[in-house]
């Protein structure tokens, strides 16, 4: 084979159109303090699943579907063939079901410099020594926490990494001090006039320019992420950051090239491997393992629909309820629901996302950019602002806070000093013995996360800062969702929910996704307040709104590490403590009705510093339904669905029904595909081992170690007990209870909706009475029940 010939026209057209593209491939990673799951293939999803699957092991050699069969019990012959059937149905062509041997031509995908490493400079580790230099300086260059001393002298990341390569050297780039030299010195300064000197150098055809730039991004995912994070939402010019660090990486191709073409070069070798994968034998591959993926979630979404068929319920309510909670649509808000169900039938719930309809930001004394409490794809429409007059109690322990927080930052000054370090160590190194030990017997009794305690005795509402209307749209839009436009009950209960442990960088993972990787206390509390306001009241009565004046509303917190709700208002009087005896026996009920004590390990895991399993999180999620409340009561449903309520006959503009599918949806997809990636594609989008995790930059993310790339997603510990993985991966199934021309009118509405669905990132099923339907491509497809196997059951 010839090198590719500098005759053929190399277009700066050609080439932005292939950047372009390539850091589409890039979805952003949110900080540690409002970590949020994320699709890491979000911006892909114009492309079907099965394409991207594979495009992305053409272009890295990984895997989407993971690089084992996900299969692991004995297969059904019966429930194989209704696969098959319905299989055909939806794709009009045969499942891959007989195993295929993996291609042997086909290997993960190396950068040059790795291939050249490994064929040349071996000896001196140096793809290890490039990994090591790009992440360090991409630390330092994202770091405005941490660190003491901050280089500011560069606002490029590109001319950052550029000046400390060249101030500072490696041991393992010494043997090419040389030629890095005057190659680095040769390169122009603009970002987009470097990536064209490099592929002029390296000579690749412009058909790979895109799985060469998708490969290099792929070698730092975690760190790409971040970049495309401030890029999209810091304000920063268009792709700035992920342009930098993808020149980077190409650059260090460049470098580290030998300039030899002959086919023994190990230049030939790695243009070679994009050659390799467009064969039988690959596509019969990936068809089988796609196929292994169907099948695994046909065969739950058969589970699921004999669950709710043999469970069904009426719309129609028995008799009305005396109390009535509105729970995140969170899956780990449903075994808790149906807890508190069973014990009670007056007692109905409610799923709604758990910011509870009222995006805000939430601003500290003294912190000037303030958290926002809403998922990141939303806006805040009202800011709360903490008051700055308290009382002389209130203002004494703020002080002291203050103290202890200045006295903690010269420690890390005087830790920090070259001079003062060592004495540090020996002089006050053992009176650390004392607090370590205080860990060891900490009791767990905190119910409410130690974050939130100040913000539930305050009255959010005295703090309020938005513009009248907003609120009380914002209001009428939560009342009319949940379907509490006519009350009945005497108390409603609005419940936020969040996670508790300590030493864990990745809290915020199991906090609330909707609320911004918050817990929903906030919000409850706020939105409890508004609605036991007077004017507010008289205000929603005047539109239409039937709220007795005896109906008072309350705001509780599910803390999911102990698995206990606490209330944050309405507590001090006879009828707040009767319901939180309520709570309280459900949480015994929920764990296994074995006593009060039944909750204290999951109570113990909350105070627990060495705890690498404080809790499961969202492990399982697999399905989402959209219905009434009725339609689901009593069905056990394993703590894997998500259950938002929807009453079509109340939605006749479908503007509840459009509002749930591009934004309670999306979000649960998210999550979803965010287990789903960690699980089968750990290396890239999984965060490793918990143990080993250092936080960098404060609150930029973690390492595995101290280096390498960024880790995100989530931890092996999140999914794995240590002997068996627990997470089964698989697509979001959504079963909606509405008419087919409704959700099929809003599909076609939305090319988003229509990406999602139709290519398969999401299996979207209408409910009709006790019959189930597909939709694919415009059209509902009959879903093929497994009769035999039902009957069995």
């Amino acid at each position: 084979m010839k090198p590719h010939s500098e005759s053929l026209k190399l277009t700066e057209e050609t080439l932005s159109i292939s950047i372009k593209e390539s850091l589409s491939c890039i979805a952003p990673q949110w900080s540690l303090t409002q970590q949020i799951a994320v699709n890491p293939f979000w911006h892909k999803t114009h492309q079907s699943f099965k394409a991207w699957t594979e495009e992305l092991y053409g272009t890295t050699g990984h895997l989407l579907t993971g690089e084992h069969p996900l299969i692991s019990q004995p297969i059904d012959s019966a429930l194989l063939e209704t696969a098959r059937v319905h299989y055909h149905r939806l794709y009009n062509k045969e499942a891959q079901f007989v195993a295929e041997p993996s291609p042997s031509s086909v290997s993960i995908k190396k950068t040059l410099y790795h291939l050249m490493d490994e064929r040349k400079y071996q000896q001196h580790h140096l793809h290890e020594a490039i990994r090591l230099h790009i992440s360090q300086t991409t630390a330092a260059f994202a770091d405005k926490q941490q660190s003491q001393w901050h280089d500011n002298s560069s606002k490029s990341l590109f001319t950052f990494w550029r000046n400390h390569l060249d101030q500072r050297w490696n041991l393992e780039f010494h043997a090419l001090h040389q030629q890095i030299t005057e190659r680095l010195k040769a390169l122009p300064e603009e970002v987009n006039e470097v990536i064209l000197v490099v592929v002029k150098a390296l000579e690749l055809s412009p058909k790979q320019w895109q799985n060469w730039f998708q490969l290099n991004l792929f070698t730092f995912p975690g760190w790409a992420s971040w970049c495309a994070y401030q890029d999209q939402y810091k304000g920063e010019s268009s792709h700035q950051l992920l342009l930098d660090l993808l020149a980077i990486t190409l650059v260090w191709d460049y470098l580290v090239d030998d300039g030899e073409r002959h086919p023994q070069s190990v230049w030939y070798q790695w243009q070679l491997q994009w050659q390799s994968v467009d064969n039988p034998t690959t596509q019969r591959y990936l068809d089988f393992h796609y196929s292994q993926l169907y099948f695994k979630e046909y065969a739950y979404q058969q589970s699921l629909i004999r669950t709710l068929s043999q469970s069904y319920h009426s719309t129609e309510q028995e008799s009305g309820p005396h109390t009535q909670l509105i729970f995140c649509i969170d899956v780990r808000s449903e075994p808790m629901r149906r807890a508190l169900e069973e014990m009670d039938p007056g007692i109905h719930t409610i799923g709604f996302a758990g910011f509870f309809g009222l995006p805000v930001t939430y601003h500290a004394i003294g912190d000037i950019e303030g958290i926002n409490y809403c998922h990141g794809l939303l806006q805040p429409i009202a800011t709360i602002r903490q008051n700055k007059a308290v009382s002389s109690r209130a203002w004494l322990k703020r002080m002291r806070e203050r103290i202890n927080t200045a006295i903690k930052v010269y420690q890390e000054q005087i830790k920090s000093h070259p001079f003062t370090s060592l004495l540090w160590v020996e002089g006050v190194g053992l009176g650390y013995a004392v607090s370590l030990l205080a860990n060891l017997f900490k009791h767990p009794t905190a119910k409410i996360p130690f974050s939130y305690k100040e913000i539930a005795k305050e009255s959010l509402l005295k703090q309020l800062v938005a513009d009248e209307e907003s609120q009380l749209t914002a209001l009428k839009n939560f009342l009319v969702a949940t379907g509490l436009k006519v009350i009945n009950a005497q108390q409603v209960v609005i419940v936020g929910h969040g996670a508790q442990s300590v030493n864990n960088p990745y809290l915020h993972a199991l906090d609330c996704g909707a609320c911004g990787g918050q817990s929903g206390a906030l919000n409850a509390k706020l939105v409890a307040e508004m609605l036991n306001t007077p004017a507010y009241r008289q205000k929603l009565i005047q539109q239409g709104f039937v709220i007795p004046q005896d109906t008072r509303f309350i705001a509780a917190h599910h803390n999911t590490t102990a698995q206990v709700i606490e209330l944050l208002s309405g507590e001090e009087d006879e009828a707040g403590k009767r319901l939180q005896q309520v709570f309280d026996q459900a949480a015994q009920l929920l764990n296994g009705g074995q006593g009060i004590d039944a909750s204290q390990t999951h109570r113990e895991k909350t105070h627990n510093w060495a705890q690498v399993r404080p809790e499961w999180g969202l492990i399982n999620n697999a399905a989402m339904i959209v219905a009434p409340r009725a339609r689901t009561r009593g069905c056990d449903l394993q703590a894997r669905v998500f259950l938002h309520e929807y009453e079509a006959k109340q939605d006749t503009d479908l503007s509840q029904l459009e509002q749930i599918l591009l934004a309670p949806m999306i979000v649960a997809h998210w999550i979803n595909m965010s287990y789903f990636t960690s699980r089968t594609l750990p290396t890239l989008f999984g965060s490793g081992n918990k143990l080993l995790h250092n936080v960098v930059g404060g609150d930029v993310g973690v390492f595995e170690g101290n280096s390498g790339d960024l880790r995100i997603g989530l931890a092996k510990q999140s999914l794995h007990d240590g002997q068996t993985w627990l997470h089964e991966a698989q697509r979001l199934t959504v079963i909606i209870d509405a008419p087919q021309n409704n959700i099929a009118h809003l599909i076609q509405k939305h090319a988003l909706l229509r990406s999602l669905i139709d290519g398969g990132w999401i299996h979207l099923l209408s409910w009709q009475g006790e019959s189930f339907y597909q939709y694919k491509y415009a059209s509902w497809i009959p879903f093929t029940k497994n009769e035999t196997h039902r009957r069995e059951s």
